[in-house]
């Protein structure tokens, strides 16, 4: 029995090791969004089409949520979560979105909050190619996580939201040997 229980243990580790090599969230739920702050409801659409819509319930507060491994853990700053791509899908209401990412040290210490994309309502994939070399380029030192936070603007505007599809942080494949 006891080896039964220790050979599941070792099955269970190994997928979740597997399982972070890289995250490809198609947004089909809100698992892996934290409890949003300001007046914010996040809804995935629990669909096949992998919509997550991102509504201002009050326009008097800053309104966001981050993106995180399973909406707790934060995304290890390394080659296999390196390339980080959001692919935003509509605007709702006349919102749009600002994206910034949060670095902690590995104990979880707070070093830093850096904007990536300001007050857009573009909707092609917006790809962050390195998020180490972002992180070097915006001045942050001795980072080994980080997260994805996603404002709703404007912030006078209740109901302003936005669409979603999908978001992924993979492994950048441009730095290795060929």
């Amino acid at each position: 029995m006891h080896q039964h229980f220790s050979l599941a243990s070792a099955l269970l580790s190994l997928i979740a090791v597997t399982a972070t090599a890289h995250i490809d969230d198609p947004l089909l739920t809100d698992e892996n969004f934290a409890k949003p702050f300001g007046p914010l409801q996040v809804q995935a659409s629990g669909e096949g089409d992998g919509l997550a819509t991102l509504t201002r319930q009050a326009g008097d507060q800053d309104a966001g949520v981050d993106w995180l491994i399973g909406g707790e853990t934060d995304i290890p700053l390394d080659a296999d979560h390196d390339v980080l791509t959001l692919t935003p899908n509509s605007a709702v209401g006349g919102g749009y979105y600002v994206t910034s990412l949060l670095f902690f040290k590995a104990d979880g210490t707070f070093i830093a909050e850096k904007t990536w994309l300001e007050d857009t309502s573009r909707v092609a994939p917006q790809v962050l190619k390195s998020v180490a070399a972002f992180a070097e380029s915006q001045g942050v030192d001795g980072a080994s996580k980080y997260r994805l936070r996603i404002r709703i603007n404007p912030v006078g505007k209740e109901g302003a939201g936005f669409v979603f599809d999908q978001i992924t942080a993979t492994r950048n494949t441009a730095s290795e040997p060929k």
